[in-house]
């Protein structure tokens, strides 16, 4: 998940949302499928992603224009960009393969990915 925080307080929907309503399109495809934005205070969305998200640290998240409004202020819309960091430990992939030590030349070998 991609935690956003906003530095005021915003109006937030009564309801999670789909991801789109929230940001460009360019961006929508990166968190996978069917993310969805979840506000967990006025001030902070969390946006969960779905399956096969190829977002990484350095994706900009474009905001849509007049969407997102301050809570004090109602006429003003939140605008920009984030660009997405990483905070949490390294995390290297890792791989094992668990096979006999000697297979028959005879016999097919598949390897399931």
């Amino acid at each position: 998940s991609i935690s956003i925080m906003f530095d005021r307080p915003t109006i937030r929907p009564a309801h999670n949302q789909d991801c789109s309503a929230f940001f460009q399109s360019s961006i929508i495809s990166l968190l996978g499928n069917g993310p969805s934005c979840i506000w967990t205070d006025s001030s902070t969305m969390t946006i969960v992603l779905g399956g096969r998200s190829t977002i990484v640290p350095g994706s900009v998240l474009d905001v849509r224009p007049n969407v997102i409004f301050n809570a004090h202020m109602p006429s003003i819309a939140v605008s920009g960009f984030s660009t997405v960091t990483y905070t949490g430990p390294a995390l290297l992939p890792s791989a094992m393969l668990a096979a006999p030590s000697s297979v028959s030349v005879f016999l097919p070998i598949n390897l399931d990915l």
